[in-house]
Parts: structure tokens; sequence; C-alpha cells
């Protein structure tokens, strides 16, 4: 058998260990505690607690395949592990001394084979999710409670972008939130410029212009390095006009029109469109970015929806160039995207620096009357017999095939834990 520690550590943890669990020396040991895991470097387990010959101790665990890899990983020149109380190995072959000689207490553990043979087995597994089928027949209250906690892993990692601009605006709500909308309105395409965009144009000068749709535009456009050109339609002119104006009162810099992409997109998606959708919701709302904490993701929702840029977009997708007649509204699937994207993310990010559980509820509840996203993911697990009606689902799904499916990280996952037991 191919046993790895990453196993052995999933025997210990789940205390699927054969029982009596003794000493190599002979002696009986009770396992009080199995300790907490360590994901990080150190001793695999913390604070464990043991009895043996009726003294009880209190300390770390390490579990190796052989006794010999302590020596192998560099463990008795490490300090980290001088408060090991018990070494759990699958194979006994050499003594192990602690730092101040004496032998480290050491255990062989034996498990029954059927946990490896189902574990085994998932591995093998060529299907597009390791344990196949079976996914669908995990207890719902198990697959809910892991799907929540999926959600969770999920938030974690979209909020470092917002951690990160918290920092950088010194613990500004208002802007940190304006910086992660106009990221997200850039979508994939455009995120970096539109990104470059927010950082070099603070929300400050908008605030101040929010009530003149053209000042705003021209704020957003300017400083996107999208109004360098000379001549042009008169909406064109007059946006040059109060740009070159703000600019140099606000002593501003505009990012490289460069750096937009126009190329092999639908002209809906093009930069100059969701600029000035951004441009719009900005104008829209005098609370804005603030009331996205506030208002009712449903109410926010609608807005979105309703969302709609001046006039001159009506007939225009890019500058000086009119084209046919049609609204420049956010479709659904943009403003769910945006919302998924930003407002969940901020939602958990808020809650939690505030300790204020209450939005990470609403950021919960909201996700699941929204439908979830349809890509290649969703419709894996929809193959696989399971059923994705939320956005909730989709998020969690698409954490859990990304982070654990498609590394076979099947002892951490609650679904693979059911299958191998």
């Amino acid at each position: 058998m191919n046993i790895t520690e990453d196993f052995l550590q999933y025997i210990w943890k789940n205390r699927l260990f054969r029982l009596p669990l003794s000493l190599v020396t002979g002696e009986d040991v009770e396992v009080l505690d199995v300790g907490q895991h360590n994901h990080d470097s150190g001793p695999d387990f913390f604070n464990a607690k043991i009895r043996i010959n009726r003294t009880v101790w209190a300390g770390n665990i390490e579990v190796h395949f052989k006794t010999s890899d302590w020596f192998m990983h560099g463990h008795h020149h490490d300090i980290n592990y001088q408060n090991i109380i018990l070494h759990v190995v699958y194979h006994h072959d050499v003594e192990v001394p602690d730092f101040e000689g004496a032998s480290i207490p050491t255990a062989e553990i034996q498990f029954p084979v059927n946990i490896y043979e189902n574990y085994h087995a998932i591995l093998q597994n060529t299907e597009w999710i390791p344990c196949g089928k079976s996914a669908r027949d995990i207890d719902p209250l198990i697959m809910n409670l892991w799907l929540d906690r999926l959600l969770a892993e999920r938030m974690q990692v979209k909020s470092e972008d917002i951690i990160k601009n918290f920092g950088e605006t010194k613990g500004n709500w208002k802007e940190t939130i304006y910086r992660q909308l106009a990221r997200n309105f850039g979508f994939k395409v455009n995120s970096v410029p539109f990104d470059l965009l927010s950082k070099s144009l603070s929300y400050k000068y908008l605030e101040k212009h929010y009530r003149n749709h053209v000042q705003t535009e021209a704020l957003l456009f300017g400083q996107a390095g999208l109004l360098e050109g000379t001549g042009g339609d008169e909406y064109y002119k007059e946006l040059k006009r109060e740009y070159d104006f703000l600019m140099k009162k606000y002593s501003l810099r505009p990012v490289a029109g460069h750096l937009w992409r126009f190329l092999r997109m639908r002209p809906a998606n093009f930069p100059t469109i969701r600029i000035a959708q951004f441009a719009a919701l900005v104008s829209s709302n005098p609370g804005f970015p603030s009331s996205i904490l506030e208002v009712d993701p449903k109410i926010l929702r609608e807005e979105l929806i309703n969302l709609k840029p001046c006039a001159y977009w009506d007939d225009h997708y890019i500058f000086n160039k009119p084209s046919v007649r049609k609204s420049k509204q956010l479709g659904n699937q943009a403003v769910h995207n945006l919302i998924i994207n930003t407002l969940i993310p901020v939602y958990f990010e808020y809650g939690r620096q505030t300790g204020n559980d209450l939005f990470r509820q609403k950021a919960i509840a909201f996700l699941e009357t929204l439908p979830p996203e349809s890509n290649n993911i969703t419709k894996g697990w929809e193959n696989a017999g399971i059923s994705v009606t939320s956005a909730f689902y989709s998020q969690s799904l698409l954490q859990l095939k990304n982070n654990y499916c498609n590394f076979r990280k099947c002892l951490f996952c609650q679904v693979g834990n059911q299958i191998i037991r």
C-alpha cells in the first residue's frame, strides 16, 4: 500500500485508528484529545492530550510513515519539535531521541483496510470529480454545511484585494468599495486598466461632481486616457474641455489609453461602454459607494439593472462614431457578476472587520436568491448529479472543484470524508 502522511494524519485526526493503541515499548496509550491539525510549518497536531501509565501528557503530535522520517525531515535540528509527546507512525524502524536525549514515545497505528481501499479507489478514479456520482448520495445536511464553509473560503480569497485596498486607502471603506467596483466593471478583460483608473482618480474628486454627469464622465474618460485625440464630435469636445480644466485643478495624471482592450470583444462590452455605465452608477446615487453597505441587496440589484448611461451612448459604442440606437444598460448576467464578485465579498469582509455577522448572513441570503452561474464547472456538477440551484451553490462548488477535486484533496473534503469512511 502506498500510504502517505496526509492519509495517516487523516486517520489520526478522525480517530480511525484501531484500539487499543500502544507504544512500541508496550505501554498502552489513551488518546484524550488528538489535537488541532496544523496545516502550516511545525508539528502536525497542536495541543493534544494523551495518557500513558496514568500520567496525562499535553503537547504536540508528529505523524510520519516511518520513524526515521524524523531525521529525513530535519526535525532533530528544529526547536519547534521539542514538545512532541507522541510520534505516530505506520512503521517503526529506529529510535528517535528528544532534545534531552530520551526516546520520544512512539506508537504504530493500524486502521481498517476498507478505509484505505476506499481512499485508493477515489484517487484512481478518472471521472470529472474523483468521487464520481457518489457525491450525490451525501447527507444533505453535511453537504450544506460543507458548502457554507467552501463559500467562506472563496470569499476569503476574494477578500485579498479588498484588504489590500483597505490598507492603501488608510481604512476608507468608501474608497475601497469604489476601487473594487471599478475593477470588476472591467470584468476579466479590462480589470487591470479599470483598477489603474480608480487608483489614479480618488473617489473624493468624483464625489464633488456626481450631480453633473458630463463632469463625471469627463473625469473618468479623461483619467482613462481616452480623451487625448484632437477634433471629434461636440460631446467629445465638451468632455475634453471639462477634463483639461479638472485635470489641472486636481493635478491628475491619466493612465495610458492603449491599455484598454477593444479587439475581439462584443461592442456592448467595449471599455467605453463600461466606463459610461460606471459613470452612471457614480452619478445615480449621492450616497455611493457607502450605500452599497446600507441598501437592501435586492433594491441594489434593480438599480444596477436599470442603470442607464447618458443619451450620447444610446447611439454610440465609441467616441465620434455613431451606431444603431440601442440601450446600453447592464444585462442580468453582468449585474449578477458584479454582485457576486464585488458586493458579496465586500459584505463578508466588512462583516469580518466590524465583527457584525449580519453582513455575512445577508450575503448568503442574497446569493441564495440569485441564479447560478453557467459555466463548464457548474455544468460538470449537474452531470455528476449535484443540483446547482443558486449562486450560493455555484460559488461553493467552484471552490470545491478548483481547490479540492482538481488536486485530489479528498482527505480534506467533507464529501470525500464521508465516502472514504
